[in-house]
């Protein structure tokens, strides 16, 4: 509370205003597999650089394409999959979360919006 004192501008009043819209994902984001990571939809190991994973999420997207793959009904599931995997570890900042435990599986979509630190009017 302290901090949010200091950081807040004297004079603009207390407290501060709320966001007028925070946005609200669908469930179907939270939804994760226990039994797999970020790797495992990959394909790497957690020793990979940034080059592989942005190759392997390339290779995927391609391969498991919703418009290339209108017959596949997993296909979807896997290029999300995929975009969620490459978004954390594409992310130096939430990969390091990731790897230390700190951004779960469950929660890394939302985590992974927080980051954006984007509010919708």
């Amino acid at each position: 509370m302290q901090a949010l004192l200091r950081l807040w501008p004297a004079g603009r009043g207390f407290p501060p205003p709320p966001p007028t819209t925070w946005r609200v994902l669908p469930a179907a984001a939270y939804a994760r597999s226990s039994k797999s990571t970020y790797y495992d939809d990959l394909g790497l190991d957690s020793a990979a650089t940034g080059r592989e994973i942005r190759e392997a999420y390339l290779r995927l997207s391609k391969k498991y394409h919703p418009d290339m793959n209108p017959e596949d009904p997993d296909a979807q599931a896997k290029f999300q999959r995929a975009n969620d995997a490459h978004d954390v570890l594409g992310n130096p900042r939430l990969r390091r979360q990731y790897d230390r435990g700190r951004l779960g599986k469950a929660s890394s979509a939302a985590d992974r919006e927080m980051s954006k630190h984007t509010v919708q009017n």
